[in-house]
Parts: structure tokens; C-alpha cells; sequence
């Protein structure tokens, strides 16, 4: 388990940070944000801190331009292009952090929000986190799983949101 960890480590930070540069190379001129514009026709999403899942956004816009795109991209601005290992942890990471992106949205939403669906949502990320199999992002998957259990286990064990489940319509 130790290896699958560093190793996961390893994969994330020479994936993330090619990623952060990507960003910053953009962020810090126009220059390089026009020709990114320019080669793919659109421009690459830049994570705030006010939302984490914007992270997730940002990562998944790389994935859905495709190795090519962002290759080309890179090149263009002269940085370390992403390697086909680099780009799959990627889309395993987008994989596995989807379903607490999509709950994070829906449960921070100003309408259709009730405290009935809080549990509902829960089990369905675990649900869907138990359903990963992609071995490079594992120790991810089991912390996302273990964070669940032990910080909202106090919500799944409320009669208050045990009643408000069962009212929700």
C-alpha cells in the first residue's frame, strides 16, 4: 500500500505541476493565452481559491482537449509537454473526483437544495468512489472514501437528516 502511495505521489506531482505551469504561463500573458486561443479555440479554465472544485473543472478542460490539443498548446509556449502516463493519471484523477465535484455543486445550489438530500448524495459518492478500480489513483480513492466516513458520519447517524431524507420528494 506504502508503494501505491508514493507512487500515486510521484504521478501527481509530475502531472499537477505540469498542469499549475500550464496555468501560470496563461494567467501571466496575454501573449500565451492568445495563442492557446488560437490553436485549440478556446482557452483553459484557471482554478480559484474560493472554490475548490474549480480544480476539478480546470483539470477536466485539459482532459476533454485530448493530449493533442494541449501538446500543441504546450509547444506553442514553449513548455513540458504532458506525457501519455501524465494524461492518463489525469483522466483517472477527473474520474474519481467527478462524483464529489457534481455533489458539490448540486448541494451548494441556491434551488432544488434541501438538507433531504444530503445523505442521499453521501451514499451515492460512496457508491460511485467504491466503484473505481483505476489502481494509479487508489490511495485517492481510499481517502476520498475514509473522509466521508469519518467527517459526516455524524450526518448519516442524525435523525434530523434521516427524517429530512425520507421527506424529500
Amino acid at each position: 500500500a506504502r508503494d501505491n502511495s508514493v507512487k500515486y505521489k510521484r504521478s501527481y506531482d509530475r502531472a499537477v505541476g505540469k498542469v499549475q505551469a500550464l496555468f501560470n504561463a496563461i494567467q501571466r500573458s496575454t501573449k500565451n493565452a492568445d495563442e492557446v486561443e488560437d490553436t485549440i479555440g478556446l482557452t483553459f479554465l484557471n482554478p480559484t481559491i474560493t472554490r475548490w472544485n474549480s480544480s476539478y473543472f480546470a483539470v477536466k478542460r485539459i482532459v476533454e482537449v485530448g493530449i493533442d490539443g494541449v501538446t500543441a498548446c504546450q509547444n506553442k509556449i514553449g513548455l513540458e509537454v504532458f506525457s501519455d502516463d501524465d494524461m492518463q493519471f489525469l483522466k483517472a484523477y477527473v474520474e474519481v473526483m467527478k462524483p464529489l465535484a457534481l455533489a458539490m455543486d448540486r448541494l451548494q445550489g441556491e434551488q432544488q437544495c434541501y438538507i433531504g438530500h444530503v445523505i442521499p448524495t453521501i451514499c451515492g459518492i460512496r457508491f460511485k468512489l467504491s466503484m473505481m478500480t483505476d489502481q494509479s489513483v487508489l490511495p485517492l480513492t481510499k481517502v476520498l472514501m475514509n473522509g466521508l466516513k469519518t467527517r459526516l458520519m455524524g450526518i448519516m447517524s442524525s435523525d434530523d437528516y434521516i427524517i429530512a431524507t425520507m421527506l424529500v420528494s
